[in-house]
């Protein structure tokens, strides 16, 4: 097709204390939509982003905007799953 081809990386696990990972596969509960800002905050520092301490008081788009800028895969943790 002509295009660049796409560079590929993998992001750890998320697991509970116990191993298993945390999906609907194994009963998970689902993530509470009224905390959207406080979940999007986790995930990025998990992911290795450092957001500013007002971040859980902004919109899902501004989060999201401001991870997009902020993305670094380099601070990706390197490890293959991270312990809940």
């Amino acid at each position: 097709l002509g295009l660049t081809a796409p560079r590929y990386a993998h992001i750890p696990t998320l697991i509970r204390a116990d191993g298993s990972k945390l999906s609907k596969q194994t009963s998970a509960a689902p993530i509470n939509v009224r905390e959207a800002s406080a979940n999007l905050v986790r995930i990025f520092c998990w992911l290795g982003l450092s957001p500013p301490k007002q971040a859980e008081r902004w919109t899902c788009r501004e989060l999201v905007n401001w991870g997009t800028e902020h993305w670094q895969l380099a601070n990706v943790p390197r490890q293959t799953s991270i312990t809940l």
